[in-house]
């Protein structure tokens, strides 16, 4: 069993039911799994050429059984489908594989049995298939609940989706086309629909004309007629896939069938708002008459074809036009145009009729019972076509829809920052083409906020509407103004040709906004703005620098108090750090504090038990992250920030408490911070009031040398600990000095620095400096956190060392109060085991097994055990994902024996370990080369 087949077997569901759709002998039935819209690799391009192949296959003079065989083959290379049978049954209620293509197909139709009558057997797909006369198309053996009996197998041989095809011949259905792919959901995407439809539609044909072919040899003419039928049903197949338009599919069928050589002419028609049939569209001779005779025979109530057609919405057709009377009045027309026999057929489109086709021929007698079902499927194709360019022109409007809802605000029908964001390059590189200046200004409206309280938010939103149309008026056409959120709106001026434009406009915008606004409740109220900008290109910047520097323009404006002479400034170098300084303490003082939560798991029992609570500062409609706002805020303010996270992070722990959920918290604290004088007595007011227990607390120190070097320093961690909270040595690894210091702290926990957690699937090696803070942990009795832990692999060697507990995205991201209390309910634990499941994971628990080795008091202990190559935790990992064939197996059944001998005779096992080492990091980086490779294809 190859490893992903085996992995997905661990893995499968139970059954479930499923409804199906009513019996449609043209529908496709489509059991969707959650793999849905996954998509593939195959393109139209190469169902086009697959489709020429089948067409050269079928126009071939040929025997059936070679004709099978091709066209089996011609399937099974369409890129992305694994395996083809061609089922018949045999009589007995059993169905038996005629021909097969692809790995392992022959072998798996030789070792299941598949029925098409009655019971268990013959409730799956194929089943299914001959009953219905339904495609059926399964998007997920791994959920699909009718698949059961044979779905161990099929995911041995590594195929997650199928389609099944009824081949339909004269007398009904006759043989059964089943298809694998290895990819979820690939006959229900792209191309693969279109495709399988055109196998239904014609392939059960071909084949079953090749049978007649063979046994008579006398139908020479009409099999030609015929395949010429199929080249013309083959190009509506192609356009099914191609086509662009409604006028391209009509167009391109009416020329098809006229090329085929069968027919002379062909049109297609459809009712004018009057009820008269109207020539739509068409090919070959005597087209631009066929108009005038159709409304007369409307006029005249005549029984011409295409009107019968139309109001019997049944396929009519005359194989001689002198037997036919109610051709006469046509027979000017036919003689013309040298026709002998026509045909006329409903088209349908959405499920109602829609139009008429209408064909003529010179040959009398072509109209075979065999043209005419291929006729019908041609009307049935053109449906489908037209439905396919009603759903790709549907998708068009959802997409556009959805792309203006996604860059619009929904109140003031603005665009958003996302169409911002959209807009601003392209003006900056039209500024530079024209050598003008592009003004980018951001505003907020003063005295907004009192009105909203006042008068309630419908009577907010309706201001906000009435500026939002102010600010469209106040610019020109081709200036842009965007809602941000809240109060605040952008405005990009393009093609100034001085600065002093700029100042014009902005008066402009001011005046607009002053004049008094009339609320729906009668209320006259009057809203000021403030407004910053930047010029573009004399500030030199990109665009999101610029939306930044017309931020602090606005902030610089709105902080001169009293009274104004203007309400705009332009920015100027200097005062974006002061700016950004009164702006954060200013959203500080106000509250705007806002935590965030990452879960931190204990890695061996797989549950969570803590969150680390992370500060964010709310500013506008952003966050504004520590990185940002921390060195603009004085020691004071950095108390008053941990107060605050402190504050918000128990009064959560509280709210969860009261829900089933018990977790354990840490923060973050600065050693400037602690040492203050009130740091301690603000510390004891914030738990005692919260009512959480000191033993669920925990400070993070960051490491610094300088600070730990300090006795008064450790008398405060004594005297935080003499409370119960728990303290934290965070990024341990960033600063060597600590770890010399660590067996005179006194810690609880050691959190390793997140950059070596966050890169130990590029460098392996750095596990060795994780065994070695583990066991100086372990030494003082503290527990190992590693941050940083992005990937599954990096957790699993983790696990495999024994590390205590982890966080980091592989896991989860910070997240809002309210999304983690659903986050924790969905969680499933899962509990380590020392045996690794990844090659990360192997490496990991091949280091450690070194470690061990140098510390055993004899090596006659592994004795026992140490031959058995396949019984250790490695050698089961290898055996489980089907390498241990491989160098890499080979090198690490040599360690085995090196270690055997080690331990029997004491020869050294180092060259052995130290070539396992090597192969296992040439896997690792193999492994991580590919990964890297499919996410750039």
């Amino acid at each position: 069993m190859t490893p992903i087949a085996e992995t997905t077997v661990a893995l499968l569901d139970s059954d479930r039911c499923d409804d199906r759709p009513a019996p449609d002998r043209h529908a496709i039935a489509v059991r969707r799994g959650p793999a849905d819209g996954v998509p593939s690799e195959v393109t139209a391009d190469d169902v086009l050429a697959a489709l020429l192949r089948l067409d050269a296959a079928q126009l071939a003079a040929q025997p059936r059984q070679a004709l099978c065989e091709q066209v089996v083959a011609i399937i099974g290379e369409v890129p992305g489908i694994a395996a083809v049978w061609l089922w018949r049954p045999d009589g007995t209620g059993r169905l038996a594989a005629e021909e097969t293509s692809g790995l392992y197909a022959a072998e798996y139709a030789a070792s299941v049995e598949v029925r098409i009558d009655h019971g268990p057997l013959a409730e799956g797909p194929a089943g299914r298939a001959w009953r219905s006369g339904m495609v059926e198309i399964s998007d997920d053996w791994l959920t699909e609940p009718t698949v059961s009996p044979w779905r161990r197998l099929a995911l041995e041989y590594g195929w997650r989706s199928s389609a099944v095809v009824p081949l339909r011949g004269r007398d009904g259905l006759y043989r059964l086309l089943a298809l694998r792919s290895h990819e979820p959901g690939f006959f229900s995407a792209g191309p693969m629909p279109a495709f399988i439809r055109h196998l239904a539609t014609v392939l059960g044909l071909a084949l079953e004309q090749a049978e007649i072919g063979e046994r008579d040899r006398v139908h020479h003419e009409n099999l030609d007629r015929l395949r010429g039928l199929y080249r013309a049903l083959l190009g509506q197949a192609k356009l099914l896939l191609k086509a662009r338009s409604e006028a391209e599919v009509l167009r391109a069928t009416c020329r098809r069938l006229v090329d085929s050589g069968l027919f002379v002419m062909a049109w297609i028609g459809r009712p004018a708002a009057d009820g008269q049939l109207q020539v739509h569209t068409g090919a070959g001779p005597g087209i631009a008459e066929t108009d005038r005779l159709l409304a007369e025979q409307h006029a005249t109530a005549g029984r011409v074809l295409p009107l019968k057609a139309w109001s019997s919405g049944k396929l009519q057709f005359s194989n001689d036009r002198a037997g036919d009377p109610d051709l006469d009045p046509l027979d000017g027309f036919f003689g013309r145009n040298r026709l002998a026999a026509t045909a006329a057929l409903p088209i349908r489109r959405g499920g109602a009729a829609w139009g008429v086709l209408a064909i003529a021929s010179a040959h009398k007698g072509v109209f075979t019972q065999e043209m005419l079902q291929l006729l019908a499927r041609v009307g049935d194709l053109i449906g489908r076509a037209l439905d396919e360019c009603d759903l790709k022109e549907q998708l068009r409007a959802e997409r556009a829809a959805q792309s203006r809802m996604a860059r619009h605000d929904p109140l003031t029908s603005l665009p958003n920052r996302l169409a911002l964001s959209e807009h601003l390059p392209q003006a900056m590189a039209r500024a530079r083409r024209q050598e003008r200046i592009l003004a980018v200004a951001m505003m907020d409206l003063d005295n907004f906020k009192p009105i909203n309280d006042q008068f309630g938010h419908a009577a907010g939103d309706f201001l906000l509407r009435e500026i939002a149309a102010r600010l469209r008026q106040a610019v020109r056409a081709t200036d842009f103004v965007a809602r941000l959120g809240g109060d605040e709106f952008a405005l990009v001026l393009e093609g100034l040709a001085q600065t002093e434009d700029a100042e014009v406009a902005a008066e402009r915008i001011r005046a607009a906004i002053e004049a008094p606004i009339m609320l729906p409740e009668g209320a006259s109220v009057t809203v000021g703005g403030s407004l910053g900008m930047t010029l573009f290109p004399l500030d030199d910047a990109d665009g999101e620098v610029l939306l930044r520097h017309a931020d602090v323009a606005l902030y610089g404006i709105k902080e001169r108090k009293g009274p104004r002479g203007r309400c705009w400034d332009v920015y100027r170098p200097s005062q974006e750090k002061a700016a950004t300084t009164t702006v954060l303490r200013g959203l500080l003082a106000r509250g705007q504090v806002r935590v965030h939560y990452q879960p931190i798991i204990d890695l061996q029992a797989g549950t969570v038990v803590g969150v680390e609570a992370l500060a964010r500062i709310e500013k506008g409609s952003r966050l504004v992250y520590p990185g940002e706002f921390l060195p603009h805020l004085s020691v004071e303010e950095r108390k008053d920030l941990s107060r605050q996270v402190l504050e918000q992070g128990l009064s959560d722990l509280s709210r969860w408490d009261a829900a089933g959920i018990r977790l354990d918290i840490s923060f973050n604290a600065e050693p400037d911070v602690l040492m203050r004088a009130d740091a301690l007595p603000c510390l004891d007011a914030t738990v005692c009031a919260s009512g959480i227990e000191p033993s669920r607390i925990t400070v993070e120190l960051l490491e610094s040398g300088e600070f730990l070097s300090l006795d008064r320093a450790l008398v405060r961690v004594q005297e935080i600990r003499a409370r119960g909270v728990g303290i934290a040595l965070d990024d341990v690894g960033s600063a060597y000095s600590s770890l010399l210091r660590l067996r005179s702290l006194p810690v609880d926990k050691i959190k390793l620095d997140q950059a070596f957690g966050r890169e130990l699937h590029g460098r392996p090696d750095d596990l060795l400096f994780v065994l070695t803070v583990q066991a100086l942990a372990r030494g003082l009795d503290c527990a190992l956190v590693v941050e940083g832990v992005e990937t599954a692999d990096i957790l699993d060697a983790l696990s495999v060392l024994g590390v205590k507990e982890a966080q980091g995205y592989a896991i989860a991201r910070p997240m809002p109060v309210e999304a983690l209390a659903a986050w924790v309910g969905d969680w499933v634990a899962k509990p380590a085991t020392r045996h690794p499941r990844t090659l990360l994971g192997a490496y990991a628990s091949h280091l450690e097994w070194t470690q061990t080795l140098r510390t055993l008091p004899s090596p006659t202990l592994l004795a026992d055990s140490a031959g058995d190559a396949h019984a250790c935790p490695i050698g089961c990992f290898l055996d489980q994902v089907g390498l241990h064939d491989t160098a890499l197996g080979d090198a690490h059944k040599r360690f085995h024996d090196a270690v055997l001998r080690w331990s029997r005779r004491g020869d050294s096992y180092w060259p052995a370990a130290a070539t396992l080492r090597q192969r296992l990091l040439e896997a690792i980086t193999a492994s991580r080369r590919q990964a890297v490779a499919v996410m750039a294809g």
